[in-house]
């Protein structure tokens, strides 16, 4: 595959996008956009739906990339777009890296003791997909558009590709849980802490239909860092959440980008696994999976800052 050295862009816009801890009635949403519907999100988990895919979620983050792929007049036949659509396919390919997820839930007073989540997760690179578009971003009919863009006397038919997706990651957990002291008496346990990091490597790439290998045309890398405590006032009429860590997005991808990471996604990519579907994320973070739960009496790092 030959392309035009100019003709490459990727660009990312997030917008005001921000890393938040976002409150329902009984789950908080680790959001990046401002104005969620939080509401609405919630009632749709608790009616058995999947936020995924979701006309609920607003996107965070936008990738579009373009290339021109130059193919020789006598090599491509009457309609060079048909002749790179039968052999083809582009799109993005990401690839996704999920450090252990650490919730710490406190009472209200230091006598009423604590509960650590903790959730084993792989910390390698595994493909962010779905089922319906693996191991791509998009679906077949979304994925990319062609247009011809052949200059005069050109010894190749130029054709832009293009493509686009936007993505939003997020977690869900319940914000409150019972926990019951050795005197019986059952009290909350109320969110304190959120600790994680999510590490992405978003890959605009082309697959040969042939072979089934996927080759990297550019790329961009970016991450989601959570480390947010969160303190309560008036008997939890009012959370305040406080960042641990400030973060900026990219503003572009390009074909310089592209290292040994992009080209083990892409290997990855022509053996479809291993694969972050929404039901895989589900299964990781369900109880019975790879996740310890500490429930204490006694919380010696209570601070009465945290409840006033």
């Amino acid at each position: 595959m030959n392309f035009l050295d100019s003709g490459h862009k990727f660009s990312v816009a997030a917008g005001n996008s921000l890393q938040q801890i976002e409150f329902g009635n009984r789950f908080f949403f680790t959001t990046l956009a401002v104005g969620m519907p939080v509401q609405a999100m919630e009632q749709a988990i608790l009616s058995g739906g999947a936020l995924f895919g979701s006309g609920l979620i607003f996107p965070a983050i936008f990738f579009r990339a373009e290339c021109v792929v130059l193919l020789p007049k006598d090599s491509s036949g009457p309609s060079p777009e048909t002749h790179l659509r039968n052999n083809f396919d582009f799109g993005f390919v990401q690839g996704l890296k999920s450090s252990s997820i650490h919730l710490e839930y406190w009472g209200q007073v230091q006598a009423n003791g604590r509960s650590i989540l903790h959730i084993d997760m792989p910390n390698v690179f595994e493909l962010d997909t779905d089922t319906s578009t693996q191991p791509f971003t998009q679906l077949a009919n979304l994925r990319f558009k062609i247009k011809n863009v052949t200059q005069p006397n050109s010894k190749f038919h130029m054709l832009q590709v293009s493509s686009d997706f936007f993505d939003h990651p997020m977690y869900t957990f319940p914000h409150t849980f019972g926990h019951r002291l050795p005197s019986n008496v059952e009290v909350p346990h109320f969110i304190r802490s959120v600790i994680f990091r999510r590490e992405f490597k978003t890959i605009f790439c082309f697959k040969n239909k042939k072979d089934g290998s996927f080759t990297p045309i550019s790329s961009t890398d970016w991450d989601v860092n959570y480390k947010h405590t969160v303190n309560y006032t008036n008997n939890v009429a009012n959370r305040t959440v406080t960042e641990g860590m400030s973060h900026t997005f990219p503003s572009r991808g390009s074909p310089s980008n592209i290292d040994e990471t992009d080209r083990r996604i892409m290997a990855m990519a022509k053996a479809g696994a291993p694969l972050m579907t929404p039901a895989i994320l589900q299964s990781r973070l369900a109880p019975g999976a790879a996740r310890t739960v500490t429930r204490e009496n006694t919380n010696p790092d209570f601070v009465s800052s945290f409840w006033t």
